[in-house]
C-alpha cells in the first residue's frame, strides 16, 4: 500500500557544532526481524522494541521490526536500536513507557535537508524526534520512511546500507531509529543536569534584560507553545517539525552536547530566543534563509541573505562578553580577515552581530576593520535590553536588520550617527569622481577627504584616505562612508563640502562613480526662481494618504536680494476664476552650506458659484543642508524621518461649506522630504 510521508524534522541554522562526519554510507547490522499482519488494529505493542504503536486509521498491511545489533556513532552508550517498515495508512506514533526519574529520548539516523547546524546536512546521522509532551508517558509521531527503498523480507542478520537521498531530493523519511532513556543514575547524569542548568541559567538573563511587557510576552511563550525539549546528541535549535502532507508544527527542541560550554550554550540559546521573540512565521522565514553550506564567522553569504547566526553570535557576547574569542565592539577581532574591497563585507556572517554590538559600545573609538586602528566612532550607549528587544522585529537578512538598526536610532534622534558607526565595521565604499569648477572646467591639485558629521562632531578616515584629483579633475578614495555623507574639498585656500550620497544597497567590493562634481562658491543672487516643497504624513484620519506642500517663488515676478536674504512676494492673475497671493523668504549660511530658515505662506481662492473653498499653505523650516549644488541648480534640503527635525510649523486647512480641516501636528516617514531649489533664469 502507498505509504505516505508524514514528517520532516528540518535543523535551525545554528553555529558552534562538531565537524563534518565520515562522507561514506554507515551500515547497520539487524537481528532477526518480526513480522506482524495488521487488520485495522489503533494500538499494537511492538515486542522487539517494547514501545506501543497508536494507528489513528487503524493498522492495516504488514509491520516488520528489528533489533538493531550494531550501529555507527550511537547517540548514547545505553538504550536500544530499532528498525521498522511499515507501508501502511495515516500516520503512526510511538508510545515509550518511562519509568519516574527517567527521561525518554527517540533519534532517528537519516539525512535532514537544510539541516546546517554543523555542517552535516549532507550526510546521514542521529538527529532528535520531538515528543509531544513533557511528561510520561511520551508520545512520539514516527516519520517513516516511504517504503520505496523495498522490502525486508527474506530478513537475515546482514549489514544494510542506511545511505540517504542525495542533497535537494525530497526527504523520504526514517527506518533506523533509537531509544534512549536517561535516569538520574546514568553515567551522564550529573553533567546533562550541569548543561540543563546553564541553559536555563541563560534564559533567565535573557528574560532579566528585556524590557517590559516584551519580558511577559517572552516568559509566557517559554512556560506556554515554546517550552523546550533539551537533547544531548549535538549543538543545535531546531524550531519546527515539517510535514509536507500536513504542515509545519511548532516543536522547540534545544540540543546541548554533555561537554557544551557556556559559549555553545549563549549560541544556542540565542537562536531559541530569536524563536521566542520573533514569532513563528518571522522565525520560519530566518530558519529558511539560513546558510545551507558550511558556515563560520568571517563566510561570506552572498546577497546579504541570512542572520540567523547572527542573532546567535549577539547572544553569545551578551551573555559571555564575547564571540568566540573576539570583542564584537572591536569588529576585526571578530571579522579578521575579510576585505570590504574584496567581497560584500555586511554578507559576512558575524557582521550582523558586530552591527548589533556597536549600538552598546560605550567606548568613542574602536579599532577600524579596515584601518586596522583606533578610530574615532559615535557612540549610542544603548542597553542589552534595547538592542534584545530588535529580535522581536524579526529582519531576516542583513539590509532588513539595518533598517531596524536605523529606525531604532531614529526614534533617539540618532540616525545621523549610523553611517560613521557601519564605516568602522567595515561597511566601506571606494569612490570615484571628477571635479569641475564654476565654468565646467576640471579642477586639478584639489585635497579630498570623505567625512561624517554629526551633530558638532566631524568623523573623518585620516590622512591616509585622503586623494587628490588628477590633471583632468579625477579623484578615487579606498572609504567613503554609506549612506548621506560629504566630501571635503580643499582648492585655492578654500575648503568646499559636498554632499554625496551612497545607498546601502551598493556591494562594498564595488567601486561607485559618483560622476562629476561642482565645486564653487554658491551665488544665491543668481538664482531667480526658487521653489520649496515638503511631503509629510499628517495627523489625522481621512481619505487623504498624505500632503504635499509646495509653494514656488514665480520666475516673472520681480524681488531682490539684501546681503544673505532673499524676499519675493507676488500676485498673479492666472486663470479668470482662480488667483494666489504669497511670499516666501530664504536665508543662506555665510558658507553657502545650509539654509538657515525658510519661511513660505500661499493663500489660493477657488471661484464657484455655491461658494468659494479656501486652502491656506503655511511652512518654516531651518537649518537645510546642501543637497546638490550645479552650475546652474541649488538643493538644499533633507530627506525621509529626519525631514520633520528640520521643519517647525506645516499647517494645511480647508473650508468647504460646514466642512473643515486643519493639520496640527506632521510627521515624517521614509517617503517624506522637505527640499528648496533655486535655478538660474
Amino acid at each position: 500500500m502507498k505509504h505516505v510521508t508524514f514528517a520532516v524534522l528540518i535543523l535551525a541554522a545554528l553555529a558552534g557544532c562538531a565537524g563534518p562526519s565520515d562522507a561514506s554510507a554507515p551500515l547497520f547490522q539487524l537481528g532477526e526481524p518480526h513480522y506482524a499482519q495488521l487488520a485495522g488494529e489503533t494500538e499494537y505493542l511492538d515486542p522487539v522494541s517494547g514501545v506501543t504503536l497508536l494507528f489513528a486509521e487503524g493498522g492495516q498491511g504488514e509491520l516488520v521490526t528489528a533489533e538493531i545489533l550494531d550501529a555507527p556513532q550511537r547517540p548514547f552508550a545505553g538504550g536500544r536500536g530499532w528498525f521498522i517498515d511499515y507501508k501502511g495508512p495515516g500516520p503512526v506514533r510511538a508510545r515509550i513507557p518511562v519509568a519516574e526519574g527517567e527521561e525518554p529520548g527517540l533519534y532517528a539516523h537519516g539525512v535532514h535537508p537544510g539541516a546546517i547546524d554543523d555542517g552535516l546536512d549532507a550526510d546521514s546521522r542521529w538527529v532528535p524526534v520531538a515528543g509531544d509532551s513533557l511528561e510520561a508517558p511520551v508520545e512520539f509521531e514516527l516519520p517513516l520512511a516511504d517504503g520505496d527503498g523495498g522490502s525486508l523480507a527474506p530478513l537475515n542478520p546482514i549489514l544494510r546500507s542506511a545511505a540517504a537521498p542525495s542533497r535537494g531530493s525530497n526527504h523520504r523519511g526514517f527506518e533506523y531509529f533509537w531509544i534512549n532513556r536517561l535516569t538520574p543514575e546514568a553515567t551522564d547524569a550529573s553533567r546533562r543536569t550541569a548543561v540543563r542548568a546553564e541553559r536555563l541559567a541563560s534564559v533567565g538573563h535573557w528574560l532579566e534584560a528585556l524590557p517590559e511587557p516584551l519580558r511577559t510576552r517572552a516568559q509566557q511563550e517559554i512556560d506556554g507553545r515554546l517550552a523546550l525539549r533539551q537533547f544531548d546528541d549535538g549543538n543545535y535549535y531546531i524550531g519546527f517539525t515539517r510535514r509536507p502532507a500536513l504542515g509545519n508544527s511548532t516543536t522547540p527542541m534545544i540540543g546541548l552536547q554533555l561537554n557544551a560550554d557556556a559559549t555553545t550554550v549563549a549560541h544556542e540559546v540565542g537562536h531559541y530566543m530569536t524563536h521566542v521573540l520573533a514569532g513563528d512565521e518571522a522565525y520560519l522565514t530566518i530558519e529558511n534563509l539560513a546558510p545551507d553550506e558550511n558556515h563560520g564567522l568571517g563566510v561570506i553569504h552572498a546577497g546579504r541573505t541570512t542572520v540567523t547566526e547572527d542573532y546567535a553570535y549577539f547572544s553569545e557576547f551578551f551573555l559571555t562578553g564575547a564571540v568566540g574569542s573576539g570583542d564584537p565592539t572591536l569588529p576585526r577581532t571578530v571579522l579578521h580577515g575579510v576585505d570590504p574591497a574584496a567581497a560584500d563585507l555586511p554578507s559576512a556572517e558575524g557582521f550582523g552581530a558586530v552591527l548589533l554590538a556597536s549600538l552598546v559600545r560605550s567606548e568613542p573609538t574602536t579599532i577600524g576593520l579596515v584601518s586596522k586602528v583606533d578610530e574615532p566612532v559615535p557612540v549610542v550607549g544603548a542597553s542589552f535590553g534595547e538592542v534584545l528587544a530588535l529580535y522581536a522585529a524579526g529582519a531576516s537578512t542583513i539590509d532588513a536588520l539595518r533598517d531596524e538598526v536605523e529606525r531604532f536610532l531614529g526614534s533617539r534622534g540618532e540616525s545621523g550617527k549610523l553611517p560613521a558607526m557601519a564605516e568602522r565595521l567595515g561597511w566601506t565604499y571606494r569612490v570615484r569622481g571628477r571635479l569641475i569648477d564654476e565654468m565646467g572646467l576640471p579642477l586639478s591639485g584639489a585635497k579630498i577627504d570623505a567625512v561624517s558629521r554629526v551633530g558638532a562632531t566631524e568623523y573623518g578616515m585620516g590622512a591616509k584616505n585622503q586623494a587628490r584629483s588628477d590633471s583632468d579633475g579625477y579623484f578615487q578614495l579606498a572609504r567613503a562612508f554609506p549612506g548621506n555623507a560629504l566630501l571635503k574639498v580643499e582648492a585655492a585656500g578654500q575648503t568646499t563640502e559636498l554632499p554625496v550620497t551612497i545607498a546601502w544597497g551598493e556591494p562594498t567590493h564595488k567601486v561607485v562613480d559618483l560622476g562629476d562634481l561642482y565645486v564653487g562658491e554658491v551665488q544665491l543672487d543668481a538664482f531667480i526662481y526658487c521653489a520649496a516643497e515638503f511631503h509629510y504624513v499628517p495627523e489625522f484620519v481621512g481619505d487623504d494618504p498624505g500632503y504635499s506642500f509646495h509653494i514656488e517663488v514665480n520666475p516673472r515676478s520681480s524681488g531682490s536680494w539684501s546681503g544673505l536674504s532673499f524676499h519675493r512676494e507676488w500676485s498673479d492673475n492666472l486663470h479668470a476664476d482662480v488667483f494666489e497671493e504669497g511670499s516666501l523668504t530664504l536665508r543662506a549660511g555665510s558658507n553657502g552650506a545650509v539654509l538657515d530658515s525658510v519661511e513660505g505662506f500661499a493663500q489660493m481662492r477657488y471661484e464657484y458659484q455655491e461658494g468659494p473653498p479656501i486652502e491656506f499653505h503655511e511652512l518654516e523650516a531651518h537649518d537645510l543642508p546642501l543637497l546638490e549644488r550645479k552650475p546652474n541648480e541649488v538643493v538644499f534640503g533633507v530627506t525621509g524621518p529626519d525631514a520633520c527635525e528640520h521643519v517647525t510649523t506645516a499647517k494645511r486647512s480647508a473650508t468647504a461649506g460646514s466642512v473643515t480641516h486643519a493639520i496640527s501636528g506632521f510627521s515624517c516617514d521614509v517617503d517624506s522630504s522637505l527640499t528648496v531649489s533655486c535655478v538660474s533664469d
